[in-house]
């Protein structure tokens, strides 16, 4: 079994769809908390308590003996460091991707719609460029104002606004991360040279190939 843990609905349906394509005999779990998301974009960041009530639901989530666990929200993504670092195995959903990106590129737009996103990604993206060795640099894409029109669920606006904020920066980059799955929509309003990712797809392609080579040991 595959858990899910999410902090908007729109990600268990996201989510889903994807599974039936890459793993569609795969059963699957997933776990919802809204309010954890909302405290921290209203704070800004994960204060401590929102940080222990995200820790608390994994610790419950872990007792069912997931094959995998995925957090697939971004601004939780330091939270799942610090329980790896204490022997609770999540995965958060953006670490493949942005290791892909840091391998392959110097100058990196991080596209981002919650502000308590931002450093995150950044530092992501920072810690694995210094484990590999590397200089980056990161141009932000603040894509903050976006936000309303997806707690709306308007996301036809959300997603091309976003867009028109990528394009409006793409020419000082080489690559766009684009940092939280409820915005990869904007990929399809987009019109540039530059490679765009996202995570969904490319982290459950990496974590499902995983479980498989463990399988083959």
């Amino acid at each position: 079994m595959i858990a899910f843990f999410h902090t908007h609905p729109q990600n268990i349906e996201r989510f889903d769809n994807l599974m039936k394509i890459i793993a569609p005999n795969q059963e699957l779990k997933h776990f919802l908390n809204e309010a954890i998301l909302k405290d921290a974009i209203l704070k800004g960041e994960v204060t401590i308590s929102t940080a222990n009530a995200f820790r608390n639901e994994v610790l419950e989530i872990s007792k069912l003996n997931p094959q995998l666990l995925i957090c697939t929200c971004s601004t939780f993504g330091e939270e799942c460091k610090n329980l790896n670092s204490n022997n609770i195995d999540i995965k958060r959903i953006d670490y493949p991707i942005a290791k892909y990106l840091v391998n392959k590129y110097s100058k990196i737009g991080l596209a981002f719609s919650a502000k308590s996103t931002q450093n995150i990604s950044r530092n992501l993206l920072l810690e694995i460029a210094a484990d590999l060795n590397k200089q980056i640099e990161i141009i932000d894409i603040d894509c903050t104002k976006s936000w309303n029109y997806f707690k709306e669920g308007k996301l036809e606006d959300y997603n091309k606004s976003i867009a028109k904020n990528i394009q409006l920066k793409h020419l000082t980059t080489e690559a766009i991360f684009i940092a939280q799955a409820s915005m990869e929509g904007a990929k399809v309003y987009l019109n540039i040279e530059k490679e765009v990712v996202t995570s969904p797809a490319f982290g459950l392609n990496y974590f499902l190939k995983g479980i498989q080579n463990d399988k083959e040991v």
